[in-house]
C-alpha cells in the first residue's frame, strides 16, 4: 500500500496522529497531494535535483504561500 491509500487508513486507523506526506512529491502532483488528510508535506528532491535551486525554493515558497491564503478563508 502506497500513496493515498496509505494515507487513508493511516489516518482512520489514527485519526489525532499528526501525518506528513514526504517522498515523490513534486510540482506536478503537488495538489492531489494537497487533497488527502494530511497535516504537512516535505519536499527534498523536488527542489534539489533542479538546475535552478534558488528559482525552485522560490517557486514551492510561492505555492505555500498561495495555499496558506486560500485555507485561511
Amino acid at each position: 500500500m502506497r500513496g493515498p491509500e496509505l494515507i487513508l487508513a493511516l489516518r482512520a486507523h489514527n485519526p489525532t496522529i499528526p501525518m506528513v506526506a514526504i517522498g515523490g512529491i513534486n510540482r506536478d502532483n503537488f495538489d492531489d497531494v494537497l487533497a488527502e488528510p494530511v497535516d504537512g508535506i516535505a519536499v527534498i528532491s523536488a527542489i534539489t535535483e533542479m538546475e535552478d535551486i534558488e528559482y525552485e525554493t522560490a517557486m514551492w515558497i510561492e505555492n505555500m504561500e498561495w495555499c496558506k491564503m486560500f485555507l485561511e478563508k
